[in-house]
């Protein structure tokens, strides 16, 4: 029995091409290592668990909750308005266990949670997007990775919760039993509010027990599980002092102590007060277009249906990152790690870019989407225009995966009209 030659040449070329392949995926993930280890710690590990200023929102986590609990009040209760907490009572319940461990340990577990959810995050993207299996794919990790480099390194560098946050949602979209996931989307909305628009978006894709799930559980965790620990009343009341702390953050004075807002961006831009009727104008009419855009999405892009092209795992990611982005720009804390919403928004939208098997068009829009919102970071480098910045990226996103969304869809039509 003889070999064809030509086969065998060509199986030499396929495994060297593999090879290849795989080295590229080796650099790539030590190059995320390196990136995130650096954003996490600078590699200043000498200061890094002793010098307080260096573990940034770590300390608000570590050292508020504990407060909270012991007194029923919030910190502007308390008399403390530079470090305003608009957390649920359920989040400060779900943060305590940060602080039992002596302080340098519980940073470098929260720091340790903080790079799984990254690993998590990228993961879960890449197989939602259909790239789990393909070759260089950690290269397109890497890429994504730098694109949102500055929301990234904010998220990092601060110590925040934004990845830990981002992470329990794409967990949900990839667990199977309908009570875990909704489970996980609880914790998400407990923690962040942003989240609970997502329980209108199941609702409009149909998946109505997902959404129940979701619906039962946050009530479990954000009034039940409260109520159980501190009392009707104490709850109540604690519901009260969040609510004033939420209050705090939309006045006047709370604005002032906010690192980022839209209203900030745009009397940075216009050169006015913030109370003007110029910014008001322009920023109420920002959040009209950008209100507008998401509902076009949905609209247009999004309708649910029996189509194939609806119900993949990379059109319903679509669909989550817009839910997620939507009610960013109306925050009143409006900071660049809000914005690592995008990490799985860019893994979808370089998922069309690389495909071949896209009209060249389509992956043009991707580019163009891509390119335009790095764009913005030269031409508004300014710190105070950061938030006017972001909701112009968004817009370029939204605009680009909405034409994916409407592609995808279109290219595989309702059975029913065919």
């Amino acid at each position: 029995m003889t070999t064809d030659p030509t086969l065998a040449e060509q199986s030499k070329t396929n495994d060297g091409h593999r090879r290849q392949w795989n080295v590229v995926d080796i650099i790539a993930i030590i190059g995320l290592v390196i990136l995130s280890l650096y954003y996490l710690t600078a590699y200043r590990f000498d200061t890094l668990f002793t010098v307080a200023s260096r573990q940034a929102d770590f300390r608000i986590y570590y050292d508020i909750p504990p407060l909270i609990f012991e007194h029923l009040k919030y910190p502007v209760a308390l008399g403390d308005h530079n470090n305003p907490f608009p957390y649920l009572p359920s989040a400060v319940l779900m943060m305590l266990p940060i602080s039992v461990p002596p302080r340098s340990l519980a940073l470098g577990i929260w720091i340790l949670i903080q790079a799984v959810s990254f690993a998590v995050v990228l993961k879960v993207g890449l197989r939602l997007t259909g790239m789990a299996s393909l070759p260089g794919r950690w290269l397109v990790a890497l890429v994504a990775a730098l694109l949102v480099e500055l929301p990234l390194s904010w998220d990092f560098r601060n110590h925040n919760n934004n990845m830990i946050y981002l992470a329990l949602i794409m967990l949900s979209l990839v667990t199977r039993k309908a009570w875990l996931s909704g489970l996980l989307l609880a914790i998400s909305f407990n923690l962040k509010l942003y989240s609970g628009l997502l329980f209108a978006g199941f609702v409009w894709r149909r998946e109505y027990r997902l959404a129940a799930a979701m619906a039962i559980a946050s009530f479990a965790l954000g009034v039940i599980f409260p109520i159980i620990v501190f009392g009707f009343s104490g709850y109540l009341q604690l519901m009260g002092q969040w609510l004033n702390e939420l209050r705090y953050t939309i006045s006047p004075a709370g604005q002032l102590e906010a690192p980022a807002t839209l209203l900030k961006s745009v009397k940075a831009l216009v050169g006015t007060d913030t109370n003007s009727t110029m910014v008001i104008l322009i920023s109420g009419t920002s959040l009209a277009v950008w209100t507008a855009l998401v509902i076009g999405y949905f609209v247009l892009a999004m309708k649910p249906s029996a189509r194939p092209g609806g119900n993949s795992d990379k059109a319903r990611l679509s669909d989550i990152c817009v839910l997620l982005m939507a009610p960013l720009p109306f925050s009143t804390r409006f900071s660049p790690y809000h914005a690592i919403v995008l990490l799985p928004a860019f893994l979808t939208l370089l998922s069309t870019l690389i495909d071949k098997n896209e009209t060249s068009w389509l992956r043009g829009v991707t580019l163009s989407a891509i390119i335009g919102g790095q764009l913005l970071l030269l031409v508004l480098p300014h710190w105070e225009l950061r938030s006017l910045m972001y909701l112009l990226s968004f817009t370029f996103i939204v605009i680009a995966l909405g034409i994916v969304r409407y592609a995808e869809r279109s290219s595989n039509p309702d059975p029913a009209m065919t």
